[in-house]
Parts: structure tokens; C-alpha cells; sequence
């Protein structure tokens, strides 16, 4: 007799993609417009005054708040670009113990978020808006993910008895792609400043396919998190920003340490959305919510060559 054999799935290594058809979908969920009145014609006539009262006007200020992606490896400085963002700043720590690089910041505050029942409750605190915050920090995603998926098994586990909490089936995938397709999007639209951080993910060089032109490739350095969420996330923000260490030695042999983003990459996910016809940087050294700010609203111009001395 086979001897079963428990394999731990880590949900940020996998790339499992569901589409909502796999799902219960309830039919309910879908609602017309109410009918207020009958034309003469006898056609009816539906009220869409709240519908009108939403139509606003598209401005800078309405357009303020800055959504970001910032992902790379651990120690490149994502969390120390998170921290310039606007204060009071909220950090949600999910479960990831990250914050060492905000310690003796101006306002910025921190709550551990260990279950996903706290990170819905950090929503809804958060949405009432009767709190000091400017920005919220999520740190980071792909944690994140690993809460959702203990969270999505655990509610599984209630129906089903015999089920193998160690081995996520494809309905927990399917669960866990709605669960975060939902969160991220809720989050995105809060009014003020959302910052998601994220850990990288290395396409396997076995994975590439070499017969592809340069070209023709996808990025090959992507955030830590699954397809269908990454998919969503990314059409969600303003930016999505990979960051990396810049060391140099003085002559003195002193280590010098900076953190770079790239913006525009062929091998990296990168974005910045900015005005049309405006100029803005591949990458930028010191990154930070000004700089940032500054070449989103299309205020940013590349630094003029040292004029020569004439002898």
C-alpha cells in the first residue's frame, strides 16, 4: 500500500492562474436599474440622478493620491521608499518584520498583521477614514499571499474534514485568486496614498525560451506574486517601481550604499504613468515620494550638461 506523502505548497512560488468560470458564480449578484416611471410611449424610464451626481471633473486634485508597486530583492530599500511617502503613514507588517529601516521616522506607524481577518479589519478601519493616516504601506504582498491562502484553506477545512491542510487543491487556488483579486483592488481604492511592496521573482533560465528575439520577451524579474493577482495589481497602480543597491568604494575604502528604481526596464515589470508628451527617467538614484511625485505630474526634467569653460 502507497505510503501518502504531505508536500507544503508555498503560494508565492506558484503561478497558478483560475478563471472565474472555474468559480460558483451567483447569478444574483447582477442588478438592473430600477424603473421609476412609463413613458408615453410606454417605454420605461430608469433614474440614473445618482448615477449623474458621481460625474466629476478630472483634475490633479483629483488624481493626487499616488498607488504603487515597489518590489525587489530584501535590503534594496523598498521600505525606505515607502517611508517618504506622505505622513502620517500607516505600515501594515504582514508577517513580515520589515520595518527595522523606519526606525527614528517622522510619523510612521506600524501594525503587525499576522491573519487575514486583521488585514480585512486594517480595510475597514481604514475606510471609515476616521483615522490621521495619508498612506497606507503593505508590507509586503507576497506574504500577504500566505495569509490568504492559510485563510482560504482554513475556511475549506471546515467543510470538507478529511482535507490535507498541507496540499492547497485547485478550488484554494481559485479562492485565493478572487480573495486577492478583491483585497488589492478594495485597498487600491481608498482615498489616500497606497503603497504595495512586493519581494522578486526570477524567471528560471531553463524557463526562457531562447528562440524568441530580445525583443519579443517578456520581463524576466517580476513581484513575488501569483499571475491572476500580479495581473490585477498591475493594472491598478500608477507605478510599479523595481528597486536595487548601488555600492561604491571611495579611495579611502569607505562603502558607500545607495538604492536605485528602474521605471522603464525590457527584463523588469516596470511602470509610471505621466501626462502625455512628458518626459521622465529610466531609473532615478535616492528614490522618493518627491521625486516620484515630480515626474508623475510631468514636472520632471532631465538635468542639463555642465556647461564647458571657455579658456
Amino acid at each position: 500500500m502507497a505510503t501518502k506523502t504531505k508536500a507544503k505548497v508555498n503560494p508565492t512560488t506558484e503561478d497558478i492562474d483560475l478563471d472565474s468560470e472555474d468559480l460558483d458564480m451567483d447569478s444574483d449578484l447582477v442588478n438592473e436599474p430600477v424603473v421609476e416611471t412609463q413613458s408615453a410611449s410606454g417605454l420605461a424610464v430608469m433614474d440614473f440622478s445618482e448615477f449623474e451626481q458621481g460625474i466629476e471633473e478630472i483634475t490633479r486634485e483629483s488624481e493626487d493620491f499616488v498607488k504603487a508597486l515597489i518590489y525587489g530583492a530584501n535590503g534594496t530599500g523598498k521600505t525606505t521608499v515607502a517611508g517618504t511617502f506622505p505622513g502620517p503613514r500607516l505600515i501594515l507588517d504582514l508577517n513580515e518584520r520589515g520595518t527595522k529601516a523606519l526606525v527614528g521616522t517622522k510619523e510612521s506607524k506600524k501594525r503587525f498583521v499576522d491573519t487575514f481577518d486583521l488585514f480585512q479589519m486594517s480595510y475597514w478601519y481604514l475606510k471609515t477614514g476616521n483615522h490621521p493616516f495619508k498612506t497606507v504601506v503593505l508590507d509586503n504582498v507576497t506574504t500577504l499571499q500566505e495569509l490568504a491562502m492559510k485563510f482560504v484553506m482554513g475556511k475549506e477545512s471546515v467543510f470538507d474534514s478529511t482535507k490535507d491542510m498541507d496540499m492547497p487543491t485547485k478550488r484554494d487556488w481559485g479562492g485565493l485568486s478572487q480573495l486577492m483579486k478583491r483585497w488589492l483592488v478594495d485597498f487600491r481604492n481608498l482615498p489616500m496614498n497606497v503603497v504595495f511592496i512586493a519581494q522578486e521573482k526570477r524567471e528560471e533560465e531553463e524557463d526562457i525560451d531562447l528562440s524568441i528575439a530580445d525583443d519579443d520577451k517578456d520581463p524576466t524579474v517580476f513581484p513575488m506574486i501569483s499571475k491572476s493577482a500580479r495581473s490585477i495589481l498591475g493594472g491598478a497602480v500608477d507605478l510599479i517601481g523595481y528597486t536595487y543597491k548601488v555600492v561604491s568604494k571611495t579611495d579611502e575604502g569607505v562603502v558607500k550604499k545607495k538604492f536605485g528604481m528602474r521605471l522603464v526596464s525590457d527584463k523588469h515589470v516596470t511602470k509610471i504613468r505621466t501626462p502625455i508628451g512628458a518626459a521622465y527617467p529610466t531609473a532615478i538614484l535616492n528614490p522618493n515620494y518627491t521625486t516620484l511625485k515630480k515626474i508623475m505630474d510631468g514636472e520632471w526634467a532631465p538635468p542639463q550638461p555642465k556647461s564647458k569653460i571657455k579658456k
